[in-house]
């Protein structure tokens, strides 16, 4: 293992939380957008940042940051196009390859806000295993808070 990564920590303490809130990111920004701004036709929670434009963004910043002695960034960035990869985002080109194939993101339907939380209820009944790892990772991002950020909140 790398010098400095035993126990899923890195030298400045932020390996682990910066991956699991990396792994998530996509979700915590275009989920509730979708929910709260139904007008934009997100119903697949599937926007700005599950795209390829917004992760290089992401990864350009992770770099330049590493390169000044903030590597927690590039952790967050490199966790987040993994993110990606595990979404088979490919399989929604529109979306990964945004703005490519224009500017509008593919439209699901207008819903309100109950009827969109209904629905990703029902999805979660039906199909555990795409709503639960989500729910397992929000409540490690909520633990790793939790612990960090009484800490002055300083993330590298």
């Amino acid at each position: 293992m790398a010098a400095g990564l035993e126990g899923g920590t890195s030298p400045d303490g932020l390996f682990t939380p910066a991956l699991v809130i990396g792994a998530n990111l996509p979700d915590l920004i275009d989920k509730p957008v979708g929910v709260f701004f139904p007008d934009l036709g997100l119903g697949t929670g599937r926007g700005l940042a599950h795209t390829l434009v917004f992760n290089l963004g992401l990864l350009a910043i992770g770099v330049y940051l590493y390169g000044h002695g903030r590597p927690w960034f590039l952790y967050v960035a490199l966790a987040s196009l993994g993110h990606l990869v595990l979404d088979e985002m490919w399989r929604l080109p529109r979306v990964l390859l945004w703005p490519f194939y224009g500017f509008s993101f593919p439209r699901v339907g207008r819903r309100g806000f109950m009827a969109q939380i209904l629905a990703w209820w029902q999805a979660l009944r039906t199909q555990p295993g795409v709503y639960g790892v989500e729910a397992a990772g929000a409540m490690l991002i909520l633990v790793y808070l939790w612990r960090y950020l009484p800490y002055g909140g300083k993330l590298g």
